[in-house]
């Protein structure tokens, strides 16, 4: 335990991802009322307005929601977050979760402001409904792209530590190995006495499981599907 942890650790907050699938909630509330758009835009991420006073959207805008492809990948999209999300936090323990993600958040912040530094710069372009659009002003700017700004790229890193997490069961623990091994020499696993019909299952068990997870994505994130879809993947999986 680092020095940090035992001062520190004691203000964690236990169960995260679910505080920020509540907080999703709320977003989700608040987008469906009446007028919901209007008091969102007076919560997302906008330094240039944080500046200027309003500085309650340091806080409020872990309350924007990713944008949803209907009702049900919405609520399959958020239990995913919290399940994952849960099992890093037993895995690494809560203040390490908290760090990661509190870390993300703080970097997204810093990240709008240096965008901001970028627009007073450079005054770029926005491209709406297919035509560039040269903004002159940071408010003006800001007011188009904060909704951008929320914590779905924070939750989907949740999803890369998990594969991190995966990388490190299969090459550092003993059922990884055996899986890799079958993968290898199938007939070498079995004469050293290792169950192969048990762990072939496991193995088929786990990627099956997860190439179903990451179907049901492809469909909430493209909302259409072919039956050859998968093929133009099958490099990417082999790597």
């Amino acid at each position: 335990m680092s020095p940090f942890e035992r001062k520190f650790g004691k203000y964690a907050i236990r169960n995260l991802s679910f505080v920020l699938v509540l907080c999703y909630a709320v977003g989700y509330v608040l987008q469906l009322a009446g007028g919901g758009g209007l008091v969102l835009s007076y919560l997302t991420l906008n330094p240039y307005a944080i500046l200027h006073g309003q500085i309650w959207r340091l806080v409020t805008w872990v309350l924007i929601p990713p944008s949803s492809g209907g009702l049900f990948f919405t609520l399959l999209m958020l239990y995913f977050y919290c399940s994952l999300g849960t099992s890093l936090e037993r895995t690494w323990g809560t203040y390490r979760y908290n760090v990661y993600l509190f870390q993300g958040m703080l970097f997204t912040i810093a990240g709008s402001f240096l965008l901001m530094g970028y627009c007073y710069l450079f005054k770029p372009e926005i491209s709406m409904l297919g035509a560039a659009l040269t903004i002159d002003t940071p408010h003006e700017y800001f007011t188009v792209i904060a909704m951008v700004f929320s914590t779905y790229y924070i939750n989907m890193s949740i999803f890369l530590a998990f594969a991190a997490l995966c990388a490190v069961i299969l090459n550092q623990t003993r059922a990884g190995r055996y899986i890799l091994c079958l993968g290898s020499n199938q007939e070498a696993v079995r004469l050293s006495g290792v169950n192969v019909k048990k762990w072939k299952m496991l193995a088929y068990v786990i990627c099956g499981t997860l190439v179903g997870i990451a179907a049901i994505f492809f469909v909430a994130a493209y909302t259409t599907v072919q039956p050859g879809y998968g093929d133009q993947y099958n490099n990417e999986a082999i790597a």
